[in-house]
């Protein structure tokens, strides 16, 4: 059960006791080449995920593609979706059968079939906000979106009833005591600016529908204030909570309480989250200076891994033995370190092929294979095996 804590009264950094650790890249390699190769999607991966036996990969990207492939033999299936959209959301049901993705037109959560790739159920979110995460809970019951947004909210009272958000011709009127940041942002509104008289929200929020397996039920919104553009979402193992991570002028992690729908948490930093895996040990935030694992019952720092110089942590997955934990960074290498954030290998791939940052990683739910989604469009997979990874 996750208890209410605030760590915003506290400076972030490792408790008494932990120390940081920077990542020895001579760590003995546990890993040999990749296992597969999957292109064909171009651009950046902005979704990643297995189905729950390991056979099935899909994965979606900036340019509005989504693919899935055969992990036995590398082999693609039909394209899903190609539309001009991000494809930032797409999860395999736990039960196998359901894929949630994102539609076509990018404003709703499609559910198909997976033995024929049929829409069964299209879901349309909150007007003016496009997906920006998607995450099944682990007993399949619960369906959790993060949207964003960055567009004209004159009727919504999130804007239109913040009385720090005010325009005129001139730009945002700032309450008193607030110094601008710039031509158009207060500092203490970073949900809003102005262009003109036209006010717009920086914002994010997330939808919950409970899934019976034909329909979905009313949403549960759940929205925190000062958040900005909605970048991933986790539910707890025990589907008792939900992380978002918010990247914004404010820079949040957000706790909610499934049961209530109230914060029970939040975090603000000076990097960008750039995301979160949740299971029984821990919940781990990737983040713009390192990959730390947190304790969620009482709010404590576990482990901290730091990144190098010039880099940081882009994309985090569990292994579903909750002994092993992998960071992508920025700079194209996949990190693997024990529930405590202790090192173990590092892995990359071999010099002059890619550089450019891990956006997303996924392990199979069989353990057996781990993948990683590339700033470039590849999907590279490998074999993990009960010694470690191959």
């Amino acid at each position: 059960m996750v208890t209410t804590w605030d760590l915003l009264s506290t400076a972030y950094g490792p408790p008494s006791g932990v120390v940081e650790r920077e990542i020895d890249a001579s760590t003995a390699a546990l890993i040999e080449e990749p296992v597969l190769w999957l292109g064909g999607l171009s651009y950046p991966v902005q979704s990643l995920g297995f189905s729950p036996g390991g056979s099935l990969l899909v994965a979606g990207s900036q340019g509005g593609r989504l693919l899935m492939w055969d992990t036995e033999t590398g082999q693609p299936y039909p394209t899903l979706v190609k539309a001009n959209v991000r494809m930032n959301g797409a999860a395999f049901h736990p039960s196998g059968g359901w894929l949630a993705a994102v539609s076509e037109d990018g404003y709703g959560i499609d559910i198909r079939d997976v033995l024929n790739g049929e829409v069964l159920v299209t879901q349309p979110v909150d007007e003016g906000f496009e997906i920006g995460s998607v995450a099944w809970s682990s007993d399949g019951e619960l369906l959790a979106v993060g949207l964003r947004s960055n567009t004209v909210f004159r009727d919504d009272p999130f804007c239109t009833e913040n009385p720090n958000c005010l325009c005129d011709e001139s730009g945002l009127v700032c309450p008193e005591g607030s110094e601008p940041t710039g031509d158009s942002l207060c500092r203490e509104t970073p949900d809003c600016y102005c262009l003109g008289v036209d006010r717009y929200c920086d914002q994010g929020r997330v939808l919950t529908w409970r899934w019976d397996g034909e329909t979905l039920s009313a949403p549960q919104r759940l929205q925190a204030s000062n958040t900005g553009a909605m970048i991933d979402v986790a539910i707890s193992p025990d589907r008792s909570a939900l992380a978002a991570a918010f990247d914004g002028l404010y820079r949040e992690l957000v706790i909610w309480s499934l049961e209530s729908g109230e914060v029970t948490g939040m975090l603000e930093a000076d990097y960008t989250v750039g995301g979160l895996a949740w299971s029984e040990s821990g919940l781990a935030v990737a983040h713009g200076t390192g990959l730390d694992i947190i304790d969620m019952e009482t709010g404590d720092l576990i482990g901290q891994v730091a990144a190098g110089e010039e880099d940081g942590f882009r994309s985090a997955a569990w292994h579903p033995s909750g002994d092993l934990l992998a960071g992508g960074t920025v700079g194209g290498a996949v990190v693997i370190v024990d529930a405590q954030g202790e090192a173990i290998t590092t892995l990359s791939l071999p010099d002059g092929d890619y550089q450019g940052p891990v956006d997303r990683l996924a392990f199979s739910p069989d353990g057996r294979l781990l993948a990683a989604g590339m700033d470039n469009g590849m999907v590279v997979v490998w074999g993990v095996t009960g010694g470690g990874i191959n």
